[in-house]
């Protein structure tokens, strides 16, 4: 009778240890700075359509074999870009704050295009777009009048980059530069 029991209780205790295997690698808990991804041949998103579903700070199971998940980090990032020098003889720094955003249309956007992308390549990518049109807007304005009024230069900046930056579902928050001679 003892030679029963042994492998019985054996067996339950490795279906319990699967078990609780099992749900800590299917439960995902997010939290608020970040969201769940989850993509598959079977995910219906909103209202049906088929897409991802993204989940933000709460909690997801997994269907493992079906659904594959990722994270995005909505967590703000912060852009230092050098301004270039030729530009009339000014020379300093563009300081960006730029985050994922974290609503709708947006974040769907970036789930499709930046998902599995380091913050450092959405760092470089950011700074570039900044760097562009920062040269672009000295080219068509005097030194005298970005450095009498930077806060219009800052503002001009804001509105020529927003909308780039929404077509990757980033959203920028704040930009501050640091201009001289």
């Amino acid at each position: 009778m003892i030679h029963v029991v042994i492998p019985a209780g054996l067996c339950a205790l490795g279906a319990l240890v699967l078990v609780i295997w099992f749900v800590k690698r299917a439960v995902h808990v997010m939290p608020p700075a970040a969201a769940l991804v989850v993509t598959g041949p079977f995910v219906a998103g909103p209202r049906g359509r088929r897409g991802p579903v993204i989940v933000r700070g709460g909690r997801y199971l997994q269907k493992p074999l079906i659904e594959l998940v990722d994270t995005l980090d909505l967590r703000p990032l912060e852009v230092k870009v050098p301004v270039p020098g030729d530009q009339g003889g000014l020379s300093g720094q563009l300081t960006a704050v730029v985050k994922i955003a974290g609503q709708q249309p947006l974040i769907d956007r970036a789930a499709r295009l930046l998902l599995g992308v380091s913050r450092a390549e959405i760092s470089r990518i950011t700074g570039q777009v900044l760097q562009f049109h920062a040269t672009a807007i000295l080219l068509r304005r005097s030194p005298e009048e970005v450095l009498a009024d930077p806060r219009a230069f800052e503002q001009q900046l804001l509105e020529e980059v927003d909308d780039e930056l929404n077509g990757l579902g980033l959203l920028i928050d704040t930009v501050t530069v640091d201009l001289r001679r």
